[in-house]
């Protein structure tokens, strides 16, 4: 009898020391996505410990390159940017000048197609729009950059397909890393 409860002990003493390992190899992933660091190391890891857990098929495709990291991010949304000012802004309607038009009157037409006079502190209508990503990927806030990016118009998020890939890739990673924390962390404490 002593010894069934000796190899008993053994075995929950060697579940909740895999299950320890396990939450440790999950912080490091976690981390390893903040970074945009890659975490193939982390996921064989994980199986060898015997982590049974879905949200390991939601990081497996990203773990041999990693995700962008939040800075690779923002730095991304503002190299498509101007293409998306450029798709937003109203392009002017050509105007056919009566050939009867002083001088001047074909200067200021000629002028009003490429300035604008704006209040100080005033944003284009098309800048305008990006606000709230701007606002949001400064809180290193990607779900929130990317519901703001589902409220862009068409045009706008034609040119802005690709970073709202790498975008969403990245806020996948998060959530399962975190979930995969989460849930390691509670059956540790279910173990014991």
């Amino acid at each position: 009898r002593s010894m069934t409860k000796n190899y008993a002990k053994r075995a929950i003493e060697e579940r909740s020391a895999d299950q320890a390992s396990i939450v440790v190899v999950a912080e490091n992933l976690g981390r390893a996505v903040e970074r945009g660091a890659p975490f193939a190391a982390e996921m064989a890891a994980l199986k060898r410990l015997g982590a049974q857990n879905e949200r390991l098929a939601t990081l497996e495709a990203q773990a041999a390159k990693g995700v962008l990291s939040q800075a690779a991010v923002v730095d991304g949304f503002k190299a498509v940017k101007p293409a998306i000012v450029a798709a937003l802004t109203p392009k002017p309607a050509p105007a056919d000048a009566p050939a009867a038009e002083s001088y001047w009157q074909r200067a200021a037409q000629g002028l009003a197609s490429f300035v604008r006079i704006r209040k100080v502190g005033d944003k284009p209508a098309a800048e305008a729009d990006l606000t709230p990503i701007e606002t949001a990927l400064a809180r290193n806030d990607t779900d929130g950059a990317l519901a703001a990016w589902t409220q862009l118009p068409d045009a706008g998020k034609a040119v802005s397909q690709d970073w709202a890939a790498a975008a969403r890739q990245r806020a996948e990673a998060q959530r399962a890393a975190r979930g995969l924390v989460a849930d390691s962390i509670a059956l540790l404490n279910k173990a014991k």
